[in-house]
């Protein structure tokens, strides 16, 4: 009832200028936080040419509209605008409290505290001024203020600025405030912070990888966190205290900085130019206009150049409707552009809407551009990502084409040279056709059609590798049942020809010896387990068995093999080269007399070691 009854009292005692004012502002227990919007009267100065005589005039101060929004916004405008409210102080005792302009870019501030009727201490404030010159060392304008008990008091703020005219009003108590400050300088610390430690990754990702992409990302980046810098007014607070024209001119310089890149990113990461060509040519044209707005920035006048960044940052909508028709033909990076360049097309439509007046001053039009950026920059980082692991995929796509060349190369020169080879040892098997023909001797003569035959052996097997799809393989069983028919047939098939053997493919370091001596067995028992006019069978078996190793068997039921004679420490030239073949394949060779005659030859696949067989060859 007390309070009541004071305030009833003061403001008869004080009672307002205008009857269409705005309510006071009552102090009836101890203050903490107080929105000033829908407590103030608002005066628009078109021609800048009012004093405070003339707005506490009695014609002037009619003029006054009250407020009714929180935070009135009225974009970018010539006018001064004046502010008026006044604060009734119910209790006994003093309170102190802070004015906070909430809006860093604001260019001049002057607050007017009566001090006696019709005389003012004036506070002045703004970017236009060093940061030191400020009541409170603080991004936002900050002023101290004092209530007397029972006191009413009116208090008049001027502001005045060459780009958008916002006025977010606050009441503070010192606990207050500084419980304000502590927040935002943690989420402030936490945006800021996330932000460079992507720019630095992405950097070093550049430097390994040199894709331009991520070092125009990476300036892109740069540009966008020092407009936000400079926007929230900390640049001004820590970069460039005293460099009041740089503070208002580095903001569009930034904005138009980071649109360039931005749009340079975009190109080569969504490829327009291969994917969508008239869409890269507009592109093209909104880089020469941030040029242009960067250049106006530092020197055409700051009402032009902040409409032209306005402008220019409304072009981003067609960098978003590049990115779209990429997503619309199934590009794999637009998938995560395109959630991110919304976010942060959203953030700037919102923060340029409230600087036309469109939109009001409040928490999410102030924080829209950082939320915004920090999606974009979340989303894009995946993507950028998802580009590494593409480019891997891609370059081990690359790898492998590449490998598949030089194979397929690889496998046609090996095929020339098989086909090379088995052309010089057929020319070599001729030669010594031809030559045979001139030795008189019997044993000359027969040792001459002997290596005409191991000649031929090996011709066959080129012949057939040059053939054959695996060049460095062979079909060891079709190659066997071709050269012992061969064989048998040059002896004038003395024996039937029996051939079991299991389907194996050799390598050709195993094939050539393995085809040499099932050639000196064959031929050895051609020759001498059927004499003149008899006949009988050989049974040639080859068995594949476990970890590659293989059993072959040529057996003969002709007069058997002599007894007398160590086939181990033979003078036969063919027995002799089966034992040095037998040795290269790492193998075992056993003879069994029973029945006839039966060598077995027990050998495994050869890996690429030395084995020096070249000399038999």
């Amino acid at each position: 009832m007390i309070y009541i009854t004071t305030i009833i009292l003061l403001l008869t005692l004080f009672p307002l200028r205008s009857l269409s004012a705005s309510e006071p502002i009552v102090i009836e227990r101890d203050l903490y936080k107080h929105p000033l919007g829908k407590y103030m009267d608002i005066l628009e100065d078109k021609n800048r040419q009012w004093t405070i005589e003339d707005v506490v005039s009695e014609s002037v101060s009619d003029l006054f509209v009250p407020s009714t929004v929180d935070s009135p916004a009225f974009g970018f405008t010539l006018s001064a605008y004046w502010v008026r409210f006044t604060v009734v102080n119910s209790l006994s005792k003093e309170v102190p409290w802070l004015l906070e302009v909430a809006y860093p870019p604001m260019d001049r501030i002057q607050v007017y505290v009566p001090v006696s009727p019709g005389s003012f201490d004036v506070k002045y404030a703004g970017d236009s001024l060093p940061f030191n010159a400020r009541e409170m060392q603080h991004r936002n304008f900050i002023f101290h203020m004092q209530e007397a008990p029972y006191s009413q008091t009116t208090y008049y703020i001027r502001f005045e600025t060459e780009g958008a005219i916002n006025l977010p009003l606050f009441m503070y108590s010192y606990e207050a405030l500084s419980e304000k400050i502590d927040k935002e300088q943690i989420l402030i610390g936490i945006y800021h912070g996330a932000i460079l430690v992507m720019l630095i990754y992405n950097f070093f990702i550049f430097l390994s990888i040199k894709d331009l992409s991520y070092l125009y990302y990476v300036l892109f980046n740069i540009g966008w966190v020092l407009a936000m810098f400079t926007l929230n007014g900390l640049a001004f607070q820590y970069l460039w205290p005293r460099a009041s024209w740089w503070t208002n001119n580095s903001l569009l310089f930034f904005f138009c900085f980071a649109f360039f890149w931005g749009i340079q990113f975009s190109r080569t990461f969504l490829n327009t130019m291969q994917n969508i060509p008239a869409m890269d040519w507009g592109l093209r044209a909104l880089l020469g206009l941030a040029i242009v707005g960067m250049v106006a920035a530092l020197l055409a006048s700051y009402a032009f150049s902040v409409r032209l960044t306005n402008v220019i940052g409304m072009g981003s909508l067609f960098v978003w409707v590049s990115g779209f028709m990429c997503w619309q033909q199934g590009e794999r990076p637009a998938r995560y552009y395109m959630p991110a360049w919304t976010a942060l097309i959203l953030g700037i439509a919102i923060l340029s809407l409230k600087n036309f007046g469109l939109l009001p001053h409040n928490t999410l039009t102030i924080w829209a551009p950082q939320i915004g950026s920090a999606t974009e920059i979340t989303l894009l980082s995946l993507g950028l990502a998802d580009r590494i692991k593409i480019l891997q995929q891609e370059k081990e796509s690359a790898q492998q084409e590449l490998l598949e060349t030089r194979l397929n190369l690889q496998e046609t020169l090996l095929k020339e040279v098989h086909h090379r080879v088995k052309n010089n040892l057929q020319v070599i098997a001729s030669l010594l056709s031809l030559q045979s023909g001139y030795v008189q001797d019997e044993q000359a003569l027969a040792m001459f059609l002997e290596s005409q035959q191991r000649v031929e052996s090996m011709a066959l097997l080129h012949e057939q590798l040059y053939h054959s799809p695996n060049s460095e393989r062979i079909d060891f069983t079709t190659y066997a049942h071709t050269l012992l028919t061969h064989v048998s047939q040059s002896y004038g098939a003395r024996a039937a020809l029996q051939i079991t053997m299991d389907d194996i493919v050799m390598s050709l370091d195993t094939a050539v010896p393995c085809g040499l001596i099932l050639h000196e067995l064959m031929s050895n028992a051609l020759k001498h387990a059927f004499p003149e006019g008899t006949t009988g069978t050989i049974a040639v078996t080859l068995r594949a068995g476990s970890e590659e190793r293989f059993t072959l068997s040529v057996h003969d039921t002709g007069i058997g093999f002599p007894p007398e004679v160590d086939f181990r420490h033979t003078t036969s030239l063919g027995l002799q080269l089966v034992h040095m073949l037998v040795e290269q394949l790492d193998g075992t060779i056993d003879l069994t007399t029973e029945s006839g005659t039966t060598f077995t030859v027990r050998f495994a696949e050869l890996h690429y070691k030395d084995r020096g067989y070249a000399h038999v060859i």
